[in-house]
């Protein structure tokens, strides 16, 4: 059948064969860029004839769906959460900073990062973020103290432009951290909310470089000495329904730690927030997913470092840390 004008208007709109205007046509997910592709795609049957002379219909295809995806590049759409409305989704990142080590810049390939020196932030943002998971590999980070590989989320809404929470020359914005290190010895979660922040802390199986006994006693800190910082682990962040809570997991194997708890934890020295009533309004804006390898700061619970037996920090260029961060995926609507 011949292309009609008239005929085509009419397979975009309700008709005896649709079951209402919006299922009638199909609907382009680039309209709806926060909606799956998978429920934005007709449910209409395809390959509709319609009648030039009457107008009658129908006859094709009366498959639920159309398939023909081939076009399209729906990389960070994944699948819906059957829980809820949320999706969850795979993000895709670009480089915005490096050190300029002859180790080279962090490597991006697809959804997997492997750092060297530097920072990478997603290309999409997020609202409403209920979970976030993600596979880490430490193992680059062995015997490598004072630099911290990190994986966390800012509130930005800008593709041009970094903020964080740290007052040390970015822009400001609250920050959620998920993983900061030092090393891959001790680990922080953070939520760092309207210039507040409640911090808690892990720490694996101590070396020389590090006083068990203090590690052990300071405030805020969670023994996962179970969990082997030389093999790769899963990270599992998640937020209650009204966002008045937030814990972080590391899972490796059958072992799981729940490493974050803002409820019920016992927190780090120095945190001053102890409500997060801004949260949900502040999830309702657009959020980035960020991982990066740096130097500058890294979490020393109850001055635990020994520096009598380790007196320098680690070189950032020289010494060649890295890790691996992969399988990032966003539950968020």
């Amino acid at each position: 059948m011949p292309y009609i004008p008239r005929i085509q208007s009419i397979i975009n709109k309700a008709d005896a064969c649709s079951a209402g205007s919006k299922k009638a046509g199909l609907v382009y997910g680039s309209d709806f860029t926060r909606v799956p592709y998978n429920i934005l795609k007709s449910r209409t049957p395809t390959n509709i004839l319609f009648s030039a002379t009457t107008g009658n219909c129908c006859s094709g295809n009366n498959s639920e769906y159309n398939n023909n995806d081939s076009d399209r590049d729906d990389s960070d759409r994944g699948d819906s959460n059957d829980n809820d409305s949320s999706t969850i989704y795979s993000p895709s990142f670009t480089q915005d900073y490096s050190t300029g080590c002859s180790s080279g810049a962090p490597i991006i390939n697809g959804n997997t990062i492997t750092f060297r020196p530097g920072r990478v932030r997603s290309v999409e943002s997020y609202k409403n973020i209920s979970k976030i998971t993600a596979t880490v590999d430490l193992n680059g980070m062995t015997n490598i103290n004072w630099i911290n590989a990190s994986f966390y989320i800012i509130q930005n809404n800008k593709d041009d432009e970094y903020c964080d929470s740290g007052n040390s020359g970015s822009p400001f914005c609250n920050e959620i951290d998920f993983l900061e290190t030092n090393g891959n010895i001790v680990t922080q979660s953070t939520i760092h909310l309207g210039g507040s922040q409640n911090a808690q802390y892990a720490y694996t199986t101590p070396n020389s470089c590090w006083n068990s006994n203090k590690l052990s006693s300071a405030n805020g800190t969670i023994d996962i000495t179970d969990i082997d910082p030389a093999s790769p682990f899963n990270i599992i962040a998640e937020f209650d329904d009204e966002y008045t809570n937030m814990t972080v997991s590391y899972k490796q194997g059958e072992i799981s730690k729940l490493v974050y708890d803002f409820k019920n934890n016992t927190v780090g020295d120095g945190s001053n927030l102890t409500s997060l009533s801004n949260l949900k309004s502040a999830m309702a804006n657009e959020w980035r997913i960020v991982a990066s390898l740096w130097q500058g700061y890294s979490p020393n619970p109850g001055d635990a470092y020994d520096y009598t037996n380790c007196t320098n920090w680690s070189d950032m260029c020289g010494d060649g840390p890295s890790y691996t961060i992969s399988n990032i995926q966003v539950t968020a609507d």
